[in-house]
């Protein structure tokens, strides 16, 4: 994880796919994803999907999955959110991916810029 200029975060996943990957990203304060970018580095040959679920800090009932995405012959998926998405302080963002017979290096990446606090009258 690094800080980048204006508040946006990254947080990355790299190594080598080995059928699947997960893993979450613990948010501590309001934040918004802004994009989310996946590469192989060669093309995957099955039906296998990269999914991101929002594990709510409100309860089960308000678990979201904000993308679900084949990754079938694909080496980079690419997505700059029009909306940012927003992620609530306690929440948790599972990061999912499964089902590939390809073992291929990968890189996973997610842009997130915190919330500005406004205080004022």
């Amino acid at each position: 994880m690094g800080i980048g200029r204006q508040g946006f975060t990254k947080h990355v996943m790299t190594g080598t796919l080995d059928g699947s990957f997960s893993g979450a990203i613990n948010i501590n304060r309001t934040t918004f994803i802004e994009a989310i970018y996946l590469h192989f580095s060669t093309c995957i040959s099955t039906t296998s999907f990269l999914k991101l679920t929002v594990d709510s800090s409100e309860g089960e009932v308000y678990d979201t999955v904000i993308l679900k995405e084949d990754m079938n012959n694909l080496t980079d998926y690419a997505e700059a959110l029009a909306d940012p998405y927003p992620l609530l302080a306690g929440d948790r963002l599972l990061l999912e991916y499964g089902n590939s017979t390809d073992s291929p290096v990968y890189g996973l990446t997610i842009v997130m810029r915190e919330a500005k606090s406004h205080i004022g009258l």
